[in-house]
């Protein structure tokens, strides 16, 4: 492109006379260079109206250049002009080669003068950076040279999986070993893209300005990058080695550099070693806020290897170890070179490329080799102190003669002006374990000085452990040493770890090590086998991938090494013993081998039958009437679970046993395993082996738990919309298996069908049709009234008539969109099915072959009786109607059926709710997928009409043509026998093609069109007039009824375009219109809603409180008076579900301003209230009251009113005792005093200030005090209201006066004592609801040693929520209290006061990830420090450790490798030691992040 930039330069400049000699000889080709201009001034200007009227300058190549040497600088847009002409040039296969010819070369000066002059450097951007990407990637080899040969190993696939990604717009994480060819793939993939990639090495980020990475031949900035490339739309930037990144001592460019291309809409490519994949993935999530794409280079298979030696003639070793380690792409390059190294062994093998690469050609003088050998070493000592990779040599005595010797064989590359760096990372490693040999050598090869010497620097403990991964290739004997050493704890902690790692990575030395060391291992109760299972769980393990699980990463690990079984053997013999103290790391143990893909089939099958044998065995006593009681029983069947792949002969004896004795009771034998398996749902992988081996035993057991046992006996109407166990049962579904949430969310994913389906299609549609043919036939029997099942008759395409059954709620299950209550299990079943179907559809689009789908459909024609499944035919056939045309034809064969699926259509808007997945983010996706169908968006009515239009322009399909009109007019004969004729009439309407009146009509004045107009008799007509009436009459009234709920809500969110918005005083027309009503008399008539009797009371409470100053005086009048008329009577005001007491009471607020006259009335109502203590849509009238006299702050604004309440309360307490003791049974004087203080304190509600009221509140607080204490004989009548009543108190409390605050918390004490968190929890909420946060902390502060510090037990639910860890967690935002330096001052107490609580640990961790979160660096060295001091493994801690384990990996992710960290010592010392202690608990991402921390 650079040369067609300066042939174009040069056609513009006048003073290139070769140019013009050559343009004058060559007038054909002057002609198409014309052209390509024009070409190019058409795409620069897409508008041809627009090009007509551009500036004259720009019209052709003549006036171009006039302008071009007149003017001192270019646009941006005119340099995209250059651009367009250079490609269209470039386009022109002959022009483009005639250009070539040119001699630029004597007119560079003066064409560079021109670009100077012009600042049109940037038009040179796109070549210079193919350049430099070019010159960066010149010394990857993506080829092996033998002799004039040459040989590559296929990354079709790789490239194709990139490919897809890129092409999607994915951020790319490329990991594998080093080298296994990454960055030959980045090669390949770079000379073979079409849009714009940016090549980076890693190391060229350590730089003090960004705009240096673009100094090219050129020297560019980022502004001219982003705006050169800103028409892209897919363009890459590839970062390479980006596990260096972790080693720059300033991450800030690195991470402006990502976010400033990111934003612009550049997508980036990292590509890094496995053995930082976790890190540097972490690092990238953390800069890019969201989750990479990763894909994993394997290293060679057997086949390329097979390939290599047959295409070069090379020989392969024999020897196994060397030969598996040719699979890497840089020994068999290092292989090829030798042309088949003879070498015996990996090592071996090792030292003859070391000789050869680093120290020379062997008839190199033997100074030269070692200068060569010493140089390379000091350059990697040099690296490891600066942590650079491109090591800097100015201060270092080197011989030049042996770098440039090392640089010319490719051992190390030179960047320019900057040092040297390795051709390959695999140099340095090999040279890091020689300095080692080295080492072991000077130091007698003693295992300690050794150790010792090597401190703990990280980057020598991964030196270390590549060195001992050699050894023990190599079989030294100073592996036996080191692992004597580790077993006898001869060497430090760091590294035995090592060693024991490396040894249980090796199958012979797993065996020496549980072979010797056997007593060893089972000493002290397994304590040496106990640490080595958790090295196991915790460091031999690799990353598969991160997941988001609940907002946060995860990761996925699979166990590696030979360790697992060899270890899993070893345990077999010590089972029971190991078990004994060591359950729950046993339990961990077996759950990660059950990852494992390759674990020897029968050790797999040995484990399942170790977990299945005991509980077999008690299932066996159970069967024979023994009571048997499983503690864990939830975590023992998962565990069989897991392994149920191997145990596929035992698990079908067992759920033959079960059928056969019909056990689907709860207290049933083998009914937890058995519920596992019915209640799983498609992503449950551990029973994909029993779904494809014995599906058969799988269907008759979803058939014996789905079925209620013995139908016949149990026929009994059932009324009325009940729960979900009503609905079952009104299907005929076993309702004591099936609950409320077993299968909710709906969607096809959410029972085991789909995979049944997907292995086992004839089997399982035979069990769907079955279990829906006994089902719709009860059903049919017991549907609530008003919704009877009726009779179709249809079709079939084999011309057969046949009878189905069902009604819009079984033609609505598929989709789940029925308005009224329908079993889940149904719904689910349905939307497999018709997922299954749709996914078949997809899969033979490919070879156009739809037999598959056809035979299964023509199975439901043939034996389902159940409409339901006729619904998912005709989804089928709506999404591919020219494919299943007969089928089509014969699910519309019923008119009834097109009224069904025009129901199912109008509900398609409002059935999904995004909502209730939160928590199921698959099947969230997958319903989501559903619902983007278009055939979903469309009815059968609709696709027959469609077929009509389409095949009558068609002549070739007058036969398919003919077919419709013959299916409409039989539609038509079907109107007079259905019930809703009108609806039948309008479906035949819109239906019939011939019958439509055909108008032209033209559309905006530039489109003419056919409008269709349908046939409508006298009839319709007045049917459609009828409709429209009462549209107008409904749509007023239901405008007010929405605008009254949104205004009482204070719902910003609503829609802000009703009319009463513009003008609130028109709502009170309609308002006074429907207060007149008698609805006794014609209510009904008028209105469509029973509920909107409530609107005029809406109404006045929203004029009152919105717009009571705009109002006149006799609106005013009659809106209070109506407003207090409701509200005088509790059995109007509590009796709407949509206007709450709430909102009319809030309403009450400008009254007590402004209305003097009404002050009685408006006191009793307060008073009348706050002596109601039922419940009312979930909140109690007295708790109302309270909310609103704080809300309002009537006790400062209003004291002479709240007196007067106050008054009025007193004097009907005696009155209120008589009539609770004389209408609620057992009740005394006790209780109702206690009956009359709750109501009390609900109507002062806060800390008034006033010596006598508060005297009366705090006797109020005392008396509840006392019957909650657990102690009370009367805790058990106020158990209910308790939790209730506690906001109440704590708004008291939190109100109160410093000085009165702990005498009111000590009555609370005992209850605090005895499980109070509810009384804590509304202390955290009300805190900052109110903003009381000052009194908060002397509340807490009162608290403090009876809970941190209490030598009796705590509850744990009471020290949960005092240290800020509630119920409530996880259910609202993370902001329901304001934490500020007075929590870290806690929290420090009590870490010194009760660091040794589990629950202090776990809390203080979890508030990092919610209200502390802007306090991690001051909470980090709390929780470093309560871990470094106690002891948490102690039987109990599981649950509690676990989540303080994620929350901490939550935490670290986005520290570690962070900036902070390598400044402050401090911090990464304690980022260690949290590291160790997640370590210790069995974190492998821990250990991990712990070993490449740099």
């Amino acid at each position: 492109m650079a040369i067609l930039i300066d042939f174009i330069i040069s056609i513009l400049s006048s003073n290139v006379p070769t140019i013009k000699d050559w343009l004058d000889s060559h007038v054909d080709l002057q002609a198409k260079i014309d052209k390509a201009y024009q070409r190019a001034l058409k795409k620069w200007c897409k508008n041809d109206i627009i090009r007509n009227e551009i500036d004259e300058k720009y019209k052709s190549i003549d006036n171009l250049r006039e302008y071009f040497n007149g003017t001192s600088s270019l646009s941006e847009s005119e340099k995209d002009l250059i651009k367009l002409w250079a490609q269209e040039l470039r386009n022109d296969a002959l022009t483009y080669s005639a250009i070539l010819e040119v001699k630029i070369d004597d007119l560079s000066s003066t064409v560079g003068e021109v670009i100077k002059k012009l600042n049109l450097g940037s038009l040179y951007l796109a070549d210079d950076i193919r350049k430099r990407n070019e010159a960066l990637l010149s010394h990857v080899h993506d080829e092996i040279y033998i002799n004039d040969k040459s040989w590559r190993v296929s990354r079709t696939d790789l490239i194709s999986k990139i490919s897809d990604l890129i092409n999607n717009q994915k951020d790319i994480v490329l990991t594998g070993e080093g080298g296994s060819g990454k960055s030959a793939i980045i090669k390949e993939f770079c000379q073979s893209s079409q849009f714009p990639i940016v090549y980076f090495k890693a190391e060229q980020f350590n730089v003090e300005s960004l705009n240096s990475l673009f100094s090219f031949s050129r020297d560019y900035n980022i502004a001219e990058v982003k705006d050169y490339f800103k028409s892209e739309l897919k363009k890459y930037i590839i970062i390479d080695s980006a596990e260096r990144l972790l080693r720059l001592k300033e991450k800030t460019n690195l991470e402006l550099f990502v976010n400033t291309f990111h934003t612009d809409g550049w997508h980036f490519l990292f590509c890094s070693r496995n053995s930082s994949d976790k890190e540097i993935i972490l690092l990238l999530n953390r800069i890019l806020n969201h989750d990479l794409s990763i894909i994993r280079i394997g290293l060679l298979s057997d086949k390329d290897l097979a390939d290599f030696g047959k295409s070069t003639k090379i020989s392969l070793p024999d020897n196994k170890h060397l030969r598996a380690q040719l699979r890497n792409l840089f020994y068999l390059s290092r292989f090829a070179e030798t042309k088949g190294n003879s070498s015996k062994d990996i090592n071996e093998f090792k030292d003859s490329i070391w000789n050869q690469k680093v120290c020379g050609a062997p008839d190199e003088i033997p100074a030269i080799r070692y200068a060569r050998e010493q140089c390379l070493f000091s350059i990697i000592k040099r690296y490891n102190e600066t942590k650079l990779y491109t090591v800097p040599i100015d201060d270092l005595n080197i011989n030049y003669d042996a770098l440039d010797g090392l640089v010319r064989d490719e051992v190390l590359v030179r960047e320019d002006h900057i040092g040297y760096t390795f051709a390959h990372d695999i140099y340095c490693d090999w040279g890091e374990e020689r300095l080692l040999d080295k080492d072991w050598y000077q130091l007698g090869y003693n295992t300690k000085n050794f150790t010792e010497t090597l401190g703990k620097d990280l980057i020598k403990l991964n030196a270390f452990s590549r060195w001992v991964d050699d050894k023990i290739e190599a079989q030294d004997k100073c592996v036996d040493s080191f692992l004597s050493n580790a077993i006898q704890d001869g060497l430090s902690h760091e590294w035995s770890i090592i060693v024991l790692i490396e040894v249980l990575h090796s199958t012979e030395y797993s065996n020496k090590l549980f072979k010797t060391y056997e007593e060893q291992l089972i000493a002290e109760d397994f304590k040496l086998l106990a640490k080595i299972i958790n090295l196991l769980c915790t460091n031999c393990e690799s990353l598969l991938s991160y997941v988001k699980i609940n907002g946060s990463q995860e990761a996925l690990m699979l166990p590696e090494g030979a360790g697992w079984e060899i270890a899993m053997e070893f345990l077999l013999s010590h089972f029971d013993s190991f078990k004994t103290n060591h359950k729950e790391l046993l339990n961990k143990f077996i759950i990660e081998l059950s990852h494992k893909a390759d674990v020897n089939k029968e050790l797999r099958h040995k484990v399942g039958l170790l977990l299945l044998k005991p509980y077999r065995e008690d299932m066996e006593r159970k069967a024979h009437g023994e009571d048997i009681f499983y503690w864990h029983e939830d975590q023992t069947i998962n565990m069989i679970a897991l392994y149920s792949s191997s145990l596929v002969q035992e698990m079908k004896a067992i759920i033959h046993e079960v059928v056969d004795h019909k056990w689907c009771k709860y207290n049933s034998p083998y009914y937890g395993l058995m519920k596992y398996i019915v209640k799983s749902d498609s992503t449950t992988y551990s029973l994909l082996t029993l779904i494809i081996d014995i599906p058969q035993e799988i269907l008759s057991l979803l058939n014996l738990f789905w079925n209620k046992p013995e139908i016949a006996n149990n026929d009994r109407y059932l009324g009325g919309v009940g729960p979900s166990s009503e609905v079952d049962l009104m299907w005929g579904l076993n309702y004591n298996f099936l609950i409320t949430t077993d299968y909710f969310p709906d969607s096809a994913l959410q029972t085991i069908i789909y995979p049944l389906l997907k292995y086992h299609p004839t089997e399982t549609i035979d069990f769907i049709i079955k279990f829906m043919n006994e089902h719709i036939k009860y059903y049919a029997q017991h549907s609530w009234k008003g919704y009877e099942c009726e009779e179709c008759e249809i079709t079939l395409p084999n011309a057969n008539h046949k009878k189905v059954i069902g009604n819009s709620i079984a033609w609505n299950l598929y989709r789940g969109s029925s308005s009224t209550a329908v079993s889940y299990l149904l719904i689910c079943i349905h939307m497999a099915l018709e997922k299954y179907l749709l996914d078949c559809c997809e899969e033979c689009r490919k070879n156009n072959d739809f037999s598959k789908v056809k035979s299964l459909i023509d199975r439901i024609f043939t034996n389902s009786e159940s409409i339901s499944l006729f619904a998912i035919i005709a989804s089928v056939t709506t999404a591919y109607p020219k494919i299943f045309f007969d089928e089509l034809l014969s699910v519309c064969s019923n008119i009834n059926i097109l009224m069904l699926d025009n129901e199912r259509l109008n509900a398609e808007s409002h059935s999904f709710f995004s909502g209730i997945y939160a928590y199921h983010p698959q099947l969230l996706k997958e319903r989501e997928k559903s619902n983007k169908q278009p055939h979903h968006k469309t009815s059968l009515e609709q696709t027959i009409f469609s077929l009509q239009l389409q095949y009558d322009q068609d002549k070739k399909e007058t036969g398919k043509l003919s077919r419709l009109y013959k299916l409409v007019d039989s539609l038509k004969g079907q109107v007079e026998s259905v019930k809703d004729k009108v609806t039948a009439k309008f479906v035949i309407s819109r239906l019939d093609y011939r019958s439509m009146e055909k108008t032209m009509v033209n559309i905006k004045g530039e489109i003419n069109a056919i409008q269709l107009i349908p046939s409508l008799d006298a009839e319709q007509k007045q049917a459609q007039k009828s409709i429209q009436e009462d549209q107008d009459k409904f749509l007023p009234i239901l405008r007010l009824s929405n605008w009254v709920i949104a205004k009482l809500n204070e719902d910003l969110s609503a829609p802000q375009n009703s009319p009463y918005d513009e003008d609130p005083l028109k709502s009170l027309g309609i308002a006074k219109t429907l207060a007149a009503i008698d609805w006794n008399k014609d209510g009904r008539g008028f209105l469509c809603l029973p509920s909107d009797r409530n609107i005029p009371l809406g109404v006045a409470a929203v004029m009152v409180r919105f717009y009571y100053k705009q109002m006149s005086d006799e609106d005013q009048k009659w809106c209070a008076s109506y407003l207090l008329s409701g509200l005088e009577q509790p059995n109007i005001a509590l009796a709407s579900s949509i206007i709450k007491l709430g909102d009319l009471m809030q309403s009450m607020a400008p009254l007590v301003e402004d209305r003097p006259d009404l002050s009685d009335r408006l006191a009793k109502v307060l008073v009348t209230y706050s002596y109601i203590h039922d419940g009312y849509g979930g909140n109690r009238p007295c708790d109302i009251i309270a909310c609103f006299v704080a809300r309002n702050n009537l006790w400062q604004n209003h004291k002479d009113f709240m007196l007067s309440a106050l008054k009025t309360f007193e004097g009907l307490e005696d009155h209120v005792r008589m009539a609770l003791k004389s209408r609620t049974y057992n009740m005394d004087d006790y209780i109702a005093d206690l009956t009359v203080a709750e109501s009390k304190l609900c109507l002062i509600s806060v800390f008034t200030g006033i010596d006598e009221i508060d005297k009366k509140a705090a006797g109020c607080l005392k008396k509840l005090a006392e019957v909650w204490d657990g102690k009370n004989k009367y805790k058990n009548w106020f158990t209910g209201s308790r939790t209730i009543m506690a906001s109440v108190v704590v708004r008291y409390i939190l109100s109160a006066s410093k000085d009165s605050i702990p005498r009111l918390v000590d009555y609370f004490i005992p209850y605090v004592n005895n499980n109070g968190e509810d009384l804590l929890n509304d202390f955290i909420l009300f805190a900052s609801l109110y903003s009381r946060n000052d009194n908060f902390w002397i509340v807490w502060k009162a608290l403090y040693p009876h809970i941190i510090k209490s030598k009796s037990p705590v509850w744990d639910d009471t020290i949960n929520s005092y240290l800020f860890y509630p119920r409530f967690y996880g259910q609202i935002d993370h902001d329901w209290f304001k934490f500020d330096e007075r929590g870290i001052i806690f929290y420090k107490a009590v870490a010194n006061d009760r660091g040794y609580d589990i629950h202090v640990l776990h809390a203080i961790v979890n508030s990092c990830c919610t209200i502390a979160k802007g306090f991690i660096g001051e909470l980090l060295p709390i929780i470093a420090g309560i871990v470094s001091t106690h002891d948490f493994s102690l039987p109990g801690n599981g649950e509690y450790m676990n989540h303080t384990l994620s929350c901490l990996r939550h935490i670290l992710i986005d520290i570690v490798g962070g900036e902070n960290m390598k400044k402050n010592k401090v911090l990464r010392d304690n980022i260690i030691s949290l590291l160790s202690f997640m370590e210790k608990h069995g974190d492998s991402w821990a250990a991990e992040v712990k070993r490449n921390i740099s």
